[in-house]
């Protein structure tokens, strides 16, 4: 695309400004400009579309030659309607996304609407734009883009809690009754906004509020922290391991604990001295876990160390079953 020159040639030793006529001329392009280029993540379709055109004194500017193309827009979403909603590209430009019956939206790998869509979230989506209409995106598919953090829960209060993450900065986390509860990794155990507690490191997803710091919670895993080792003693419902590598660990259930063999359902009688067993829960302040899940195991290979076990989260370590 060449250089759009609207000085002219200025005199030796002056600086040209643009005149009225040039600035509306620039006006009149800037939108097929920014298509053409590809600037609001229009693909390479887009490129194909364009050719420039003499207008003006021979000002060279690109023009849509093609009936529409498919692409993609990012941006903030403006206002909603019932058919429609306007878009704030990255860019800055201001976007109509007609949607259709064979529009489809998601939100956290979940199915969503347009009624969903609200001012300021961030958005992708995907359609294409008619060449007569540059300024209005066809949209086939509209998704929401959550936020993402992770850090460690500094503190807790009804419907919210401070996360630290790993620069240090504290962010609000606001709960609601959507709000839905994991662990980190999987597990069958139930959780809810009461396991959130000062301490546990979470993963939060969700959208950005209005006041443009705390962040509305869809979800929370909690990370759960992972010991391995070998069984040396039971007493009672608690027990306590040798790690393969040095360290011991102690471990306590409660009637919440979920045991499973090789994963099969199982209960405190397959904790026996000589077990070997992958513990996780969370870690109390005393230093023992507070186990959520207990997995007896018949072979763990690459064995680690159990020191400092209370900061080993589930994922760092590679156990391997035959």
């Amino acid at each position: 695309m060449q250089r759009i020159n609207t000085e002219g040639t200025p005199a030796s030793g002056t600086t040209a400004t643009p005149n009225r006529a040039a600035r509306r001329h620039l006006g009149r392009i800037s939108t097929a400009s920014a298509l053409c280029a590809g600037s609001l993540l229009l693909g390479a379709a887009a490129a194909g579309a364009c050719t420039t055109a003499e207008k003006n004194g021979g000002d060279s500017h690109p023009v849509l030659t093609a009936a529409h193309f498919d692409g993609e827009l990012a941006g903030t979403v403006g206002s909603v309607g019932s058919s429609s909603f306007t878009l704030a590209g990255r860019d800055g430009t201001s976007w109509t996304v007609d949607v259709g019956p064979s529009t489809t939206f998601e939100q956290a790998d979940q199915a969503s609407s347009l009624a969903s869509l609200s001012t300021g979230e961030k958005v992708k989506v995907m359609g294409s734009v008619l060449a007569g209409s540059p300024n209005t995106f066809t949209a086939t598919k509209v998704i929401v883009v959550l936020a993402h953090l992770e850090g460690s829960v500094v503190s807790v209060t009804s419907g919210s809690f401070i996360v630290s993450d790993g620069h240090g900065f504290w962010r609000v986390v606001d709960e609601s009754a959507a709000t839905t509860y994991s662990t980190a990794p999987a597990t069958p155990v139930s959780v809810t906004a009461s396991s959130v507690v000062p301490g546990v490191r979470v993963e939060v997803s969700g959208l950005v509020d209005a006041n443009h710091t705390s962040l509305d919670a869809t979800s929370v895993r909690i990370e759960l922290s992972k010991v391995l080792g070998t069984v040396t003693s039971v007493s009672g419902a608690n027990f306590a391991l040798a790690g393969f590598g040095g360290g011991t660990a102690s471990i306590t259930t409660s009637a919440s604990t979920v045991f499973r063999t090789e994963g099969a359902e199982a209960s405190l009688a397959s904790v026996v001295v000589g077990a070997k067993v992958a513990a996780f829960g969370s870690t109390e302040s005393d230093g023992t876990l507070a186990a959520s899940v207990v997995e007896v195991k018949s072979n763990i290979s690459h064995p680690v160390p159990l020191k400092a076990f209370g900061h080993h989260h589930a994922g760092h370590h590679g156990d391997q079953q035959s």
